[in-house]
This record gives structure tokens, C-alpha cells and sequence, in this order.
């Protein structure tokens, strides 16, 4: 069946309209980093013709981009400490801190290098999104999402032949002094972007929402970035499961310095 999204008290009610366009929506139930990092990833290699947006959640883990040195981003012992992983994605960027106050967003679809899609096309939707729900969002050159001058997220890219992955993580009610202690960007790099540390530079989109829990922010999100399309639930088969659980496997041994 295929469906179109619609806001109701923050969950989504689905419909079907003729001629709009039809993308595949997927909620992770797993907060496990390597699990979702390996569907991701599986999703882009193998699902090559279909439109598809995303959201998961993942527990206490430190993010790293693809060519970043974990002992330069991040304090390890910290992270050990308190129980924190840390593993490496495969797209660029910086060093970011998940929990379970965060939302994920991922988005995948066609690329054409002589039309090109860029990182704003996929998160305009997300900004747009939280503009309707009154957060005043905008997306920066920076590759970011701000409200009130602040970063409520980060995004980033992987292009695979005719495919793209870009994804981004949001703060809705992040654990942000565990953030600022496990992430330990180099000073140089803070002075760059004119700003005196990580925390200074982030917000809670819980500033925003007072009156909402995470549950249903991720529910009014998705019905806002679905609107207007034909949604059908992304489905995967016990073929799929156990590639994901192969790809898996490369996560969990992935090497973070």
C-alpha cells in the first residue's frame, strides 16, 4: 500500500494521493551504533532504486568521521569510563556524540553529477520541518542546521556511484555536558569557525519544545519531512537482515585511531 503522511498530534496518519511522489520510510528500533551504522550502509549499497528517509537513535557513542584520528577528537578514557563507544562511519565530517536525546536522519536517493544533489537539498526538508514546528531553523554554509544562531545539527555525505547518503544528527535533548567532556576537538580548530568551545557553539532543540518528549519530536519530524509524498514503509527480508549483520561485523571491528 502506498501512503502520504499527514500531522496528527504528533504521529503520523498516512493516505494515499495520486501523482505525488513516492518515497520509503524506515524507524530504526535499534540504539545499537554498529547496527545502525552497517544498515545505513546497506541501505545505500542495495536498495539503488527506491527513495528512502530514515531516523534512528543510538545510545551513549561518540561518532567519528571517516578521516579523523579518534585520539585527536576524542577522550578515549572518558569514553571508556563512562561506558561511551566510539566507532567510525563512512562519511566525512567531525566528531559527533549521540544519545538517546538525539535524533538521526538519513536520506537516500539518486545522484547525478551533471544535476548534483547537495547536502542542503536533503537537509532543507529537516529545517523546513522544524520551521513548522516553530523552531526558526535555517541551514548554514557550514554544512549545519541552526536555530537561534546555534547548532542543532551537523550533516554529512557519501556518494556511491549513483547513489547518495547524506544523514544528520539532531539534538533534541543531548546529555551536552557528557558531550563536551568525551569531545576534544583541537583548540586550532575551535578558533577557526571563532568560537571558544563545543559547548558554546550547540543547542537543545528541547529550548524550543519544552512540552515535548523525544517521542513525539521524532513523530512531528517525520510527518513534517514526509509530507507531500506517497510513503511506503521500507520492509527487509531475512536476506537483508543477514547482510546487515555482515557489514555489522566491519563496524564492530573497526579500528578508531
Amino acid at each position: 500500500m502506498h501512503l502520504n503522511s499527514r500531522k496528527v498530534a504528533g504521529r503520523l496518519r498516512v493516505c494515499y494521493t495520486p501523482g505525488m511522489e513516492k518515497i520509503y520510510y524506515y524507524n530504526s528500533s535499534s540504539t545499537d551504533p554498529t547496527w545502525n551504522l552497517a544498515l545505513e550502509e546497506y541501505v545505500l549499497l542495495n536498495f539503488r532504486d527506491k527513495k528512502i528517509f530514515m531516523l534512528w537513535q543510538n545510545d551513549k557513542t561518540v561518532v567519528i568521521g571517516k578521516n579523523q584520528i579518534a585520539e585527536n577528537e576524542v577522550d578515549l578514557k572518558y569514553a571508556q569510563d563512562n561506558e561511551i563507544s566510539v566507532v567510525r562511519r563512512t562519511t566525512g565530517g567531525g566528531a559527533v556524540y549521540h544519545d538517546m536525546g538525539n535524533v538521526n536522519y538519513s536520506f537516500f536517493m539518486d545522484y547525478n553529477p551533471l544535476k548534483p544533489v547537495s547536502l542542503s537539498d536533503c537537509a532543507v526538508p529537516i529545517a523546513k520541518a522544524l520551521n513548522v514546528m516553530g523552531a526558526e531553523a535555517s541551514f548554514s554554509g557550514r554544512n549545519d542546521i541552526l536555530c537561534r544562531g546555534r547548532k542543532v545539527c551537523g550533516t554529512a555525505e557519501r556518494i556511491d556511484g549513483n547513489r547518495i547518503l547524506a544523514h544528520g544528527c539532531i539534538l533534541f535533548s543531548v546529555d551536552l555536558e557528557t558531550m563536551t567532556r568525551v569531545l576534544t576537538p583541537p583548540a586550532e580548530k575551535l578558533a577557526k569557525r571563532g568560537i571558544s568551545s563545543v559547548r558554546s557553539r550547540v543547542m537543545n532543540l528541547k529550548e524550543c519544545f519544552p512540552d515535548m518528549n523525544i517521542t513525539d519530536f521524532k513523530h512531528t519530524l517525520a510527518a513534517g519531512v514526509l509530507d507531500g509524498y506517497n510513503v511506503e514503509k521500507l520492509d527487509f527480508s531475512f536476506e537483508d537482515l543477514r547482510g546487515i549483520m555482515k557489514l555489522q561485523k566491519k563496524y564492530e571491528m573497526l579500528p578508531v585511531s
